[in-house]
């Protein structure tokens, strides 16, 4: 594909959350300090205008400008060993047992509460820094002109972190009088993160402006709300997509009755939000050529759950984006 000024071929013009799903492709990017480069060869029209000097504990964000467009892109788990690796995963990711209240408002009424993962995840994106002294992404918002028109995207664990930062973002600013047009939330493959009351208070504010795209053969949207359901999301009618092995199911089956346990401790209930798109409706399951059941698995939660994956679910034509991200277990 051409890195000029024309406009890439291959996208479905009738999805407009294209460039949403490539700005999160495109964060994985970080890894080899090439985001201004892909953006340029896939979103022409957007411009990088904000990124941290380095990522904080794992997580890592940029922002991309299109006329008075901004797209936050929050980046997902990242898989080469490393401590950053290990924050995303065993931080974040996996740290949904232990639920936090949320701050941004607290209401002690409705008691909205996050996972501490999450809670975890905010605290690293305010803490970012961007490059050439443009401060943190929440100071360079706020000196956006009122027309900008935000939105938040991510894939994987960035799509479970952005409703959490707009929810976030938007009650700062309307805490510093500061008004933007409203914000908006576009989200790939996003795990749930907080309670009903949560889900409630996020739904309120963005009504309407909020698409969380889900393939409903994807393990990683099942977390943390519905972890027993995993084990029997691929059909089973061919070998590269077996029902979870028996070691998985129970260990699957075991974190489920530790979530209920731990939600009813709090008497806090994981809660999925409004506005998800169902994506992969006829559950179409990728071929693999791996033998042993477990692997083949893996593959498969893997080829599901990759960015590659939306974007073509989402209306992408071209080829498989190249940045790292995919889950690649057993390849």
């Amino acid at each position: 594909m051409s890195s000029t000024k024309e406009k890439p071929t291959g996208i479905n013009p009738n999805s407009a959350d294209v460039p949403a799903i490539l700005a999160s492709s495109i964060s994985y990017c970080s890894l080899t300090n090439n985001v201004r480069g892909t953006l340029r060869k896939y979103l022409p029209d957007w411009t990088l205008v904000w990124e941290p000097i380095d990522a904080v504990n794992g997580n890592y964000a940029f922002i991309a400008q299109n006329g008075n467009q901004y797209m936050i892109a929050i980046r997902g788990s990242i898989l080469n060993f490393s401590i950053g690796s290990f924050d995303n995963w065993f931080r974040e990711d996996f740290n949904v047992f232990t639920q936090v209240q949320w701050e941004y408002p607290y209401d002690p009424v409705t008691k909205p509460m996050i996972s501490a993962g999450s809670a975890y995840g905010l605290h690293n994106m305010s803490q970012l820094l961007g490059r050439e002294n443009k401060g943190t992404l929440l100071n360079f918002i706020r000196q956006l002109p009122s027309t900008a028109a935000i939105t938040v995207t991510g894939h994987s664990l960035g799509g479970g972190l952005a409703p959490v930062y707009a929810l976030y973002l938007n009650s700062q600013l309307q805490r510093s009088g500061i008004r933007l047009q409203p914000i908006s939330v576009v989200t790939f493959a996003g795990p749930t993160t907080g309670n009903a009351a949560f889900a409630a208070l996020f739904n309120a504010t963005f009504k309407g402006r909020a698409r969380l795209y889900v393939d409903v053969i994807d393990i990683v949207p099942f977390a943390a709300n519905n972890i027993g359901g995993i084990a029997k999301l691929f059909s089973g009618k061919h070998r590269y997509a077996p029902k979870a092995p028996i070691e998985l199911e129970a260990l699957f089956l075991l974190a489920n009755d530790q979530m209920k346990k731990a939600e009813k401790e709090y008497n806090s209930y994981y809660t999925p939000l409004a506005g998800t798109i169902l994506l992969n409706t006829a559950k179409y399951e990728f071929p693999n050529d791996h033998i042993l059941p477990i692997t083949a698995w893996a593959t498969q939660a893997g080829d599901q759950h990759s960015h590659d994956n939306y974007l073509k679910l989402v209306g992408w034509l071209g080829t498989d984006f190249g940045c790292t991200g995919n889950l690649q277990f057993g390849k």
